[in-house]
């Protein structure tokens, strides 16, 4: 392995359990740094075509791997704001921290599989409103996970004394942004001061974040 690359394993959650522990148990004893769950529940199929491939749900899995596979680290990539409220995702990423002993990555994006969606009646708005929540919920999110009561009147999300205790292990939890795009989602990484966010993107966007390293106070991917 070249010095100082990391590499991750992707597994489907389109497979049975007992295949996706045994990929996590390989990569955790073969030197692989990390353990990534895709949040979607089912394939993504042009609306009224049929789904017929089961997909186990990515914080159910996230949890039961960090419970049973030791040393690496485990996130979502990427859990969908959209069918996800900031404040229940704070929480959940809080406990899956505990279980796993301070390895999780909290990995979340706006959100846009349209057939999951349509199927189950939740709201996909336009893309301005859909990053507008998005940015909206990234604020809920750090407020949660890292101060002890979270006030937050939005056009989208409304918390009033809010908490979320216990706290995650790691200080900060690191937070993964799945998004693409440098005219806004950089810009939010770096105005949100996420120390120790990560974006992921193609080559170009993913480099351009060196850029925003005086603003965020951070150098490059992860301080």
């Amino acid at each position: 392995m070249v010095a100082g690359m990391r590499l991750s394993i992707w597994p489907s959650a389109a497979q049975p359990f007992a295949d996706i522990l045994e990929v996590a148990a390989h990569a955790a004893g073969t030197g692989w740094d990390g353990v990534w769950i895709a949040d979607h529940f089912m394939a993504n199929k042009p609306v009224g075509e049929p789904v017929d491939l089961p997909v186990l749900e990515a914080g159910s899995l996230v949890a039961a791997l960090g419970a049973a596979v030791p040393r690496v680290r485990v996130g979502t990539l990427v859990y969908g704001n959209t069918y996800r409220h900031p404040a229940v995702v704070a929480n959940m990423a809080a406990t899956v921290d505990h279980i796993t002993g301070g390895r999780f990555v909290l990995g979340v994006g706006a959100g846009w599989q349209v057939n999951e969606h349509a199927q189950y009646g939740i709201g996909l708005p336009p893309v301005t409103e859909l990053l507008d929540r998005f940015v909206e919920a990234l604020q809920v999110l750090r407020g949660l996970l890292r101060t002890p009561v979270t006030t937050f009147h939005g056009e989208h999300y409304r918390l009033t004394d809010a908490t979320c205790d216990p706290k995650p292990v790691q200080d900060p939890l690191p937070i993964l942004i799945g998004a693409k795009g440098e005219k806004r989602m950089l810009k939010v990484v770096a105005a949100l001061g996420l120390r120790e966010a990560r974006a992921v993107g193609d080559v170009t966007t993913r480099s351009r974040l060196s850029c925003l390293a005086p603003v965020a106070g951070c150098g490059g991917l992860r301080c």
